[in-house]
């Protein structure tokens, strides 16, 4: 055998080599770090996104932050490393756009902090509830009447400076992200009360002030969902609390001899977490 031909065989047997060599690299199962790196997840929003009220805490902060809260179930549900700016009585001014003040301490603004992170991959927000100051509402229905004109206009009134704000925060959010802001969630908000039913948890609501309390958070809602279709990166989640409303035998909502009335439940958290996952 002549030294070229010697030469032209070994050349390929080396080919046949590192072809067999890739072809068990390209099976192999083992993952690349890139593949295996976690996305990033940051929630924004109020008590309902914090999970006031829940057994577990997350930190000790004063916003009530809980692991039992939807952003904690979504990010080990979807295997997201999770960054929580969500702070109880958060509201598009006094929390998202600006300074919040909770137990004497004052923090930065929600948008603020987002902002100072590298882009996230997810961003979820609950916001509005307290932009209408709607707990109050729901206790003055307990302890006296709701649902006046008077309370019609102010409710109206708020929803409309909502409205305001939040378009702020949507355009504020593009804005800052140019042409790839990442995907928004924002969910809207649940039913407290059952459409007809009553319950000792609702002793003195009258089935007026009932339907007045139904029909205010679907104007929220509707607000919520309004403003959200203009923008193409964010996606609107409602929340539907039927037949587990306050007095359901499977309650997802915080009665009030519970920490937080009014407020989701473990399982409240989990069917939010749930249809955030299903719109993803």
């Amino acid at each position: 055998m002549n030294k070229r031909l010697q030469a032209g065989i070994v050349g390929l047997l080396v080919l046949l080599i590192l072809g067999i060599f890739g072809l068990i690299r390209s099976n192999n199962p083992t993952k690349s770090k890139s593949s295996t790196t976690k996305l990033t997840y940051v929630a924004m929003g109020d008590s309902v996104a914090a999970g006031i009220g829940l057994d577990t805490a997350a930190d000790s902060s004063a916003c009530y932050r809980t692991k039992e809260s939807y952003p904690y179930l979504l990010s080990t549900q979807r295997n997201y490393n999770i960054i929580d700016l969500s702070c109880s009585g958060a509201s598009t001014k006094n929390g998202i756009l600006g300074t919040q003040v909770v137990n004497s301490a004052t923090l930065s603004s929600q948008m603020d902090r987002l902002f100072n992170l590298t882009r996230p991959d997810l961003i979820t927000m609950t916001i509005g509830a307290n932009d209408l100051d709607w707990i109050s509402y729901l206790l003055k229905c307990y302890t006296a009447n709701c649902g006046s004109v008077d309370d019609t206009v102010s409710v109206d009134s708020k929803i409309q400076l909502f409205a305001v704000n939040f378009k702020e925060i949507l355009s504020t959010i593009q804005k800052h992200y140019n042409a790839t802001p990442p995907t928004l969630i924002i969910t809207g908000y649940y039913q407290v009360f059952p459409a007809s039913s009553q319950c000792q948890e609702m002793a003195g609501i009258t089935s007026s002030e009932l339907v007045w309390t139904r029909l205010q958070i679907d104007k929220l809602n509707k607000t919520i969902k309004d403003a959200t279709s203009v923008f193409s990166y964010v996606k609107f989640v409602p929340l539907d609390f039927s037949s587990n409303e306050l007095c359901a035998s499977d309650s997802w909502v915080q009665g009030m001899t519970n920490k937080a009335p009014f407020h989701p439940t473990v399982s409240g958290h989990n069917a939010i977490a749930k249809a955030i996952e299903l719109s993803l």
